[in-house]
């Protein structure tokens, strides 16, 4: 593409046919779109995976140690601010119920009544098996493939 580019800086466009200078300035603006294009991807692909990291590290913590770290649920949190904008519907109502459920976890840490003890083993249930439900809702955006 450099080359290509360096190659169109050299001619003396003056004396190229007119037909011929309009095919080198569309070409040169589709390459441009094209790779603008792929750098909003990549970027755009560089958000969903901070988000989907930020959701299983804060699975895996809970999972590991059966407790809601601050650190990992504020990075959470942080990433998950804008998740409305890089995902569909589906993945903030799940994430919303992953924050949910972490909080329940925090709330119940102490618990000393067998109610509240039960709740808290339900939620720990409930994310150990959430690594594999998290791959699976966000395997659609973080697939690699080519377009």
């Amino acid at each position: 593409m450099a080359s290509l580019l360096h190659a169109l800086r050299a001619i003396e466009w003056a004396k190229l046919p007119p037909w011929l200078s309009v095919i080198a300035v569309i070409s040169t603006a589709y390459f441009a779109t094209r790779a603008g294009r792929k750098q909003r991807r990549i970027a755009l692909f560089d958000r969903r995976l901070e988000v989907f990291d930020a959701a299983l590290e804060l699975i895996g913590t809970v999972i590991r140690t059966g407790k809601v770290k601050s650190d990992d649920f504020q990075k959470f949190l942080w990433k998950k601010r804008e998740c409305d904008l890089l995902f569909n519907s589906g993945i903030s109502t799940y994430l919303n119920e992953l924050s949910r459920k972490a909080r329940e976890v925090y709330a119940l840490e102490g618990a000393v009544d067998e109610i509240p003890k039960r709740d808290r083993r339900e939620a720990l249930l409930w994310f150990s098996e959430q690594g594999d439900v998290t791959r699976k809702k966000f395997s659609k955006y973080i697939a690699f493939r080519e377009a």
